[in-house]
C-alpha cells in the first residue's frame, strides 16, 4: 500500500519517478521520503488515516457558501487569484494563508508552492485514483459525511488556521494539549448531522508514546464543556458518555457517536408566528425532554400543538416534527354580504380637500361593529379623521369604523387631501366585522 500511494502533497514516494516530483512552473520539489507511518498495517485498516508529509496542506469537504468565503476573506485582506483555472484567494502577508476554491464542495489551504503543486495534478486528472493526490483522497471518502477534512504536515494546531479563541484556550487552559497536538503529523476528521450524528478525528503524533500521552489528555475534556442553551445539557452528557479516544500505535482515534435524533419545527400559516427554538434539523440528544414557545404574530392568537408535542413539549425519543397552527383573530371579512363602490370625487377649493360618497350594499341583515379599510391607497394621499390603520394583513390601509351598516343600501362620505393636486386617489374598500383585529 505504500507504494499505491503515488503523491503526498509537495513530493514523491517511494516507486515514483523524482523527474515527475514537479509542478508546471517547473520548480522542483523536495523528494525526502513523506512517510511518518510506522504502522503501515495500520494503513490498510483505516483508509482514512492521514498521510504525513512535511508539506503543509489542508483539504475540506462539505458545502460551502463561497460567496461567504470569498466576503470574509476580503475582510481579512485576502485577494483573488487564478491558478490553473482555480480560484485562489491568497494572503498579502503571509505565504501559508492560501485557500484554493475548487468548488462549493471541496477546499485547499496550504502554502503556495505545495497549494500549486497539489492543483496542478489535480487539473491534469481530477479522476485519478484516491490514493493519488490529496485532493482525491478527501474528496473520494466523502460520500454520506457533511464535513471531511484531511491534513498532510499540519499538526491538528497549525489546521486550525488561526482560530484565535482555541489558541487561547490552549495556551491559557490546556498547554499540554496543545504541546501534544503541536507535535501531531497529520491528521483526517468527518462529520456527519443530517442523518445519525457522528464524528471521526484521527490525530498522527511522532510515536505511539505520544499518542497514548495525548489519548489520556484528550480523553477528560468531553466532561469539561460547558454550554448554555435549550438541550444543551442533556446533549454534552450524550457526548461525555459516548465519546472514545484511543490511542492505536502512533495515532489518536476519537469517536463521537452518541444517540441523538433532529427536531424541526413548522409554523402555519406561514408567517403568523415564531417558534423558540426554531430549527430546521437541531440535534437533541436521546430521550431528552424540549419546551418550544410561541410568539403570535399581528393579529394571531395562541397556537395549537401538533398531537407529538402538547403544550409544546416534545420528546426527543425519535426524530421529531412538531407543528404549531396559530389562530386567526382579525375582524371576520363581510364581503359575501356587503359590497363597497366609491362614488366621484369632489373638489372644496376653500380648503383643497377632497370629498367622496362610498355606498354599500348589504344583501343580509345589519352588520354592527363595522369598519371599512381602504386597501392600496395612493401614496402620497391621506384618509382625514381616520380611526386608524389596518395591522393585519394587508397591513398598512387606514380605516374608518361604522357602528352599524343596516340591509340594503346605505353610505359614508370619506375626505381626503393629497401632496400633489395632480395624484389620482385610488384605492380598495374592505369592509370587516365583529370584535377582531383591524
Amino acid at each position: 500500500l505504500y507504494n499505491r500511494i503515488a503523491w503526498t502533497e509537495g513530493r514523491a514516494t517511494q516507486g515514483c519517478d523524482p523527474s515527475a516530483d514537479r509542478g508546471r512552473s517547473g520548480r522542483r520539489l523536495p523528494s525526502r521520503p513523506p512517510f511518518n507511518l510506522a504502522y503501515p498495517h495500520e494503513i490498510a485498516r483505516r483508509p482514512y488515516s492521514s498521510v504525513s508529509s512535511h508539506q503543509e496542506i489542508t483539504v475540506l469537504t462539505g458545502t460551502f457558501d463561497l460567496a461567504a468565503i470569498r466576503s470574509a476573506g476580503g475582510n481579512a485582506g485576502m485577494k483573488s487569484q487564478s491558478y490553473d483555472g482555480v480560484e485562489v484567494l491568497a494572503s498579502q502577508t503571509s505565504n501559508w494563508d492560501q485557500i484554493a476554491l475548487i468548488g462549493t464542495n471541496t477546499l485547499v489551504f496550504g502554502a503556495s508552492a505545495t497549494l500549486h503543486a497539489a492543483l496542478d495534478r489535480w487539473t491534469a486528472n481530477p479522476a485519478q485514483s484516491a490514493t493519488n493526490s490529496i485532493i482525491q483522497q478527501a474528496t473520494a471518502f466523502t460520500s454520506g459525511w457533511d464535513l471531511f477534512a484531511i491534513g498532510s504536515g499540519n499538526s491538528a494546531v497549525k489546521a486550525l488556521l488561526g482560530a484565535k479563541s482555541v489558541a487561547q484556550y490552549l495556551a491559557n487552559k490546556a498547554p499540554l494539549l496543545g504541546t501534544q497536538l503541536a507535535a501531531s503529523t497529520g491528521f483526517t476528521f468527518r462529520a456527519r448531522v443530517t442523518s445519525s450524528f457522528r464524528l471521526e478525528l484521527n490525530i498522527t503524533e511522532p510515536n505511539a508514546g505520544t499518542a497514548s500521552s495525548a489519548a489520556a489528555t484528550i480523553s477528560g475534556i468531553p466532561g469539561q464543556i460547558k454550554a448554555k442553551g435549550t438541550g444543551v445539557a442533556d446533549l454534552l452528557t450524550a457526548v461525555s458518555a459516548y465519546t472514545t479516544v484511543t490511542a492505536v500505535g502512533p495515532v489518536v482515534e476519537l469517536v463521537l457517536d452518541p444517540t441523538v435524533y433532529t427536531l424541526t419545527t413548522v409554523v402555519t400559516p406561514a408567517h403568523a408566528g415564531t417558534l423558540s427554538p426554531a430549527t430546521t434539523g437541531a440535534i437533541f440528544a436521546a430521550n431528552s425532554t424540549v419546551t418550544l414557545s410561541a410568539s403570535p404574530g399581528s393579529c394571531y392568537g395562541s397556537p395549537s400543538w401538533s398531537a407529538n408535542a402538547p403544550g409544546g413539549v416534545v420528546i426527543m425519543t425519535a426524530p421529531q416534527r412538531v407543528t404549531a397552527t396559530f389562530s386567526n383573530v382579525s375582524a371576520a371579512s363581510a364581503a359575501c354580504t356587503v359590497s363597497a363602490v366609491p362614488g366621484a370625487l369632489r373638489l372644496n377649493k376653500s380648503n383643497g380637500q377632497y370629498q367622496q360618497v362610498l355606498t354599500f350594499t348589504n344583501t343580509g341583515s345589519a352588520v354592527t361593529n363595522a369598519t371599512v379599510i381602504l386597501d392600496n391607497l395612493t401614496a402620497g394621499v391621506s384618509l382625514i379623521s381616520a380611526d386608524g390603520s389596518a395591522s393585519c394583513a394587508p397591513t398598512g390601509g387606514p380605516y374608518r369604523n361604522i357602528s352599524s351598516i343596516p340591509s340594503g343600501t346605505s353610505s359614508v362620505t370619506l375626505t381626503f387631501t393629497a401632496t400633489n393636486p395632480s395624484l389620482a386617489i385610488q384605492y380598495s374598500p374592505r369592509v370587516v366585522a365583529g370584535s377582531g383585529s383591524r
